[in-house]
């Protein structure tokens, strides 16, 4: 299929998985049959599975499906460099620090077909964009989602603010689940109902992990991709 061959043009190893007439109601005029496509492809997890479409005009099909194959290029090259180095997916640090130090109580995403249960009550772990991370938050006001932090009672004049941008988290808060790996990428003052509070987006480095959340292949983090 042309579709297959764009896709491998650009150096996507990938396959058409299936095609089929979608089923319409009796009354639904011809020209509105509709066509599922699918593709061989690799989703947050960085796990196999399909990409699906269902259009009308066969020959929409490569505007329709250019933003997933711009995707799954990304996710192939980051699984790649996961297991060139033994890993099966990512994590970012913060995530595995966190993991280590809340413990073992609650269960996490089955990221691997079967129930791994490494994550504590207050430790919610989640996949986006082919990366485990990670929600939770301490007795210190430290809260964070993913890659932004939020610090409970702080507020910092500006000058302090854009002095500490692109300088490691730990420069401005010491806590055991922070290193000096972890860079703010932005921070503002925000003003709410329970009071003061700082809001930070950080960077923070991509760790390969083994099928048990474990880090694997030292010294051969990823500053960060997109999937």
């Amino acid at each position: 299929m042309a579709l297959a061959a764009i896709a491998v043009s650009r150096g996507i190893a990938t396959g058409v998985a299936g095609v089929e007439l979608t089923a319409r109601s009796s009354w639904t005029p011809a020209a509105a049959d509709r066509f599922s496509v699918s593709l061989e492809g690799i989703d947050d997890r960085l796990m196999p599975a399909p990409i699906i479409k269902d259009v009308a005009d066969p020959a929409l099909l490569r505007r329709e499906f250019a933003w997933d194959l711009a995707k799954l290029r990304r996710r192939l090259s980051a699984r790649k460099a996961c297991a060139s180095v033994g890993g099966v997916a990512w994590a970012d640090e913060l995530t595995l620090r966190a993991i280590s130090q809340f413990g073992a109580e609650a269960e996490i995403p089955d990221p691997f077909g079967r129930t791994v249960g490494l994550a504590h009550a207050d430790l919610v772990l989640f996949w986006h964009q082919g990366v485990l991370r990670s929600l939770g938050g301490t007795a210190a006001g430290i809260g964070w989602c993913g890659t932004s932090m939020s610090i409970e009672g702080w507020s910092l004049p500006d000058t302090l603010m854009a002095a500490v941008q692109g300088r490691p988290v730990t420069e401005l808060i010491s806590h055991q689940l922070l290193s000096d790996r972890l860079r703010i990428c932005d921070i503002v003052n925000v003003q709410s109902a329970t009071g003061p509070r700082l809001e930070l987006s950080l960077d923070m480095p991509l760790v390969p992990i083994d099928r048990m959340g474990r880090a694997v292949g030292a010294g051969t983090d990823m500053p960060g991709i997109v999937c």
